[in-house]
């Protein structure tokens, strides 16, 4: 079993006077980088992973930091770090972790 951040709602905007939806499931995650490592047993790892959700105006870009540690992960953070002018963010990102079963393939 391995665990995923997972995109749990639109993200709403303002562009224009017109409110406009980014679908969850349009959001594109990108790999994750390490940020912090294990320094002592029992320290979770710490990861960064960016977001992306096109719009009219340009890509909204946002930034989610996890902890994987040996308890539960957790998110860390959410930040928007990429914003096209004229554009505000009504409802923003917001992610979980969940669990994910892998099937062993056959061949």
């Amino acid at each position: 079993m391995a665990s995923m951040i997972e995109v749990t709602q639109d993200v709403v905007y303002e562009l224009s006077g017109k409110k406009v939806t980014i679908p969850a499931a349009s959001i594109v995650q990108s790999s994750s980088e390490r940020l912090e490592a294990q320094k002592f047993k029992g320290d979770g790892e710490t990861y960064a992973s960016l977001f992306t959700g096109t719009t009219q105006a340009g890509a909204v870009v946002w930034r989610v930091t996890a902890d994987y540690g040996f308890t539960t992960p957790s998110v860390d953070g959410i930040e928007l770090v990429e914003c096209p002018e004229g554009i505000e963010i009504i409802q923003s990102l917001a992610v979980e972790i969940v669990q994910v079963d892998y099937e062993d393939d056959e061949c």
